[in-house]
This record gives structure tokens, sequence and C-alpha cells, in this order.
């Protein structure tokens, strides 16, 4: 993370929002301020506060959990704030207060400043090589690291939360229109953005919210459509196609074919399109299309209430989650 950067921006940002009666040079001396995660190490002073990590800045340098382990054999746990109680340099053996400029290695005498789990707990202070140490973080650059990562990790997952919230839903299939690709009960996943861009094609399913033609059927039957209920077709014909129902047996053509899946095995109590079906022939028109169920002699669809508007499709099932086996629709 460079000063500077969309990390510096908003970190600067957050502590500013939540030190409201603190002014610059106050969140500077109090060290309330965004500067970025960066070793320190040629600042240390003896008696100084600091917070070993294994952040490295290096590609020679070993990764992650090699530096973790390293700093755990040593005694400079990760996270851990110690005190720095001396130093000396290696190859002079001379006191050092403070890390000379241009300083090579040094040697720490560091312990916790504050009682540590027993299965971390050592006798202190220890005595450390610098190199042991990939990265030196001061106290406030540390909490405000972690405040920063803490806030963007919470956004993150909200912005998920409500992306997902929009993408995709799950829907219980509470009819038998649609067996048998899809039966009573079944539990499938959706996703709501295709329908935003994509028009319907031919063969797929869709859900959709209700037109007030098929309201009008289903409280008719002695039904409810609630405020967010979607209904599930087969999409059959498409603008410019010619459709004809026929009611003798509920049987649909388009362009000449006939398309109509009959479903002898799939019963629905209410007797689902049973004496509804009103014969049509004409062109589809454009906007909109012409959709069934797959159970022919129960599902009210558009041979009942006429064609579907473009605008009213909401979903597309992914797959069939429940009950086994898991089934994919696209």
């Amino acid at each position: 993370v460079e000063e500077g950067g969309l990390a510096a921006s908003f970190g600067t940002g957050l502590l500013r929002l939540i030190t409201p009666g603190m002014d610059e040079e106050r969140r500077k001396k109090s060290g309330v301020f965004w500067r970025g995660p960066r070793d320190t190490r040629g600042e240390l002073r003896v008696g100084q506060v600091f917070v070993p990590t294994t952040l490295a800045g290096g590609g020679s340098r070993p990764g992650l959990l090699q530096n973790r382990d390293r700093m755990f054999a040593v005694g400079v746990y990760p996270g851990i704030e110690y005190r720095l109680m001396g130093m000396r340099d290696i190859d002079t053996k001379e006191t050092l207060f403070r890390v000379p400029e241009g300083a090579g290695e040094v040697e720490m005498s560091v312990r916790p400043i504050y009682p540590l789990d027993k299965r971390l707990e050592r006798p202190w202070p220890v005595v450390v090589s610098s190199s042991d140490v990939p990265c030196f973080l001061t106290q406030a650059m540390y909490n405000s690291l972690t405040l920063v990562g803490t806030a963007l990790w919470s956004v993150s997952v909200v912005l998920f939360v409500l992306f997902a919230r929009e993408a995709v839903s799950f829907y219980k299939i509470p009819s038998a229109s649609m067996e048998p690709t899809i039966h009573r009960g079944d539990l499938i996943l959706a996703e709501k953005l295709s329908p935003l861009w994509k028009t319907p094609q031919r063969g797929e399913i869709l859900l959709f919210t209700p037109p007030d033609s098929l309201k009008a059927v289903v409280e008719s039957q002695g039904g409810f459509v609630g405020p967010r209920d979607l209904f599930i077709k087969r999409v059959a014909a498409l603008p410019g196609d010619v459709v004809t129902v026929d009611t003798a047996d509920g049987s649909v053509t388009v362009n000449g074919e006939r398309v109509q899946r009959q479903g002898p095995t799939c019963d629905e109590p209410s007797g689902g399109a049973q004496g509804l079906v009103r014969p049509q022939k004409g062109k589809v028109k454009s906007g909109v299309s012409f959709v069934l169920g797959d159970c022919g002699p129960v599902s009210v669809d558009s041979r009942v209430w006429g064609t579907l508007s473009d605008d009213d499709v909401k979903a597309r099932p992914l797959v069939k989650l429940w009950p086994p086996p898991v089934q994919n629709f696209e």
C-alpha cells in the first residue's frame, strides 16, 4: 500500500471520521493518521513499542508462512505488541539506543507488553536479530491498518450480500405445471441479472411476475397472488411466430409444428387448465412471448391468459438444489 493510493485515501477519511474533535496536528502527534504499512526498523529506539508482522516487501524474501514460522521459533509473534528493551550492533557489540542510519543487522532484546497465552509464553526478554522480523510497524500504524482492513472487509461483505440478494434468489416450486422437468416442492436457484439485457429465447425456462390476466385467473379459481410471487414457464414462441391453440386437447402448434408437451402423469388438485384453455390463432407481437408449462393438462399458461411481456421476466433458473440429484437448467 503506497501513500496517496486508494487505501491511503480510504484510511485517512475513515480515521478523520472517527476523530471528529481532533485537528490534523493532534492526529499526527497521536499517531492517528494513515501512512500505509511500511517497515520502520530504521526508526526504532530503546523503550519503543513495536508490532512485528509477516509483511514482506522484496520478492526474494520467504513467503508469509515461512516468515511466520521463523518468527514463532525466535519468540516474536506476528501482531503482538513488544517493547524494545535494548539493542546492540551485532558486529561491533556496541550498545545502541536507536538504530543508526545505514546500520546493518542489530541484536534486539524484546518482551511483550502484556501477558500472552500459556502456549506462547517463554522466558522474557528474548534476544532476536533484526533480520528475524520481516517488518516492524508502530502501534499506531498497526492499529490503523487493522481498523482500515476491518472496515474494508465489512464493506466488502455488505456489498457482496447486497449484490447476491439482487443477483440470485431461491424459489420453491408450488405446482406441477412444469413436470416432469421441475416437480412440485423442488427448490431452485435462479439468477436475476440476465433479464436486464437478455430477451427471452425459445425453449428456455423463465420466472416472471404474473400479468393482470393471470392474476384474474388465479383469483377466479379461489387462489391468491402475493406481491413477490413469481410464476415459472417455458418459452414456446417468440415475436413473429404463428401460434394456434386447439381447445379440444389443449395442444399448441407454432409455425405449424406441435410443441406442447403432454404430461399425463402430472396432477394438480385444483384441476389446472381444464376448462380454461381458449382458442387462439395469430402472430406473436413484438416485446412478448408465448409461454407454456411442460405439463400441458394442468399448466395455466399463455393458452389461458395470453402472452408474457418481456418486462415481466424477472429471473432464469440456474440449478435445482433440492431434492437430489442436483439438476442444471443451462
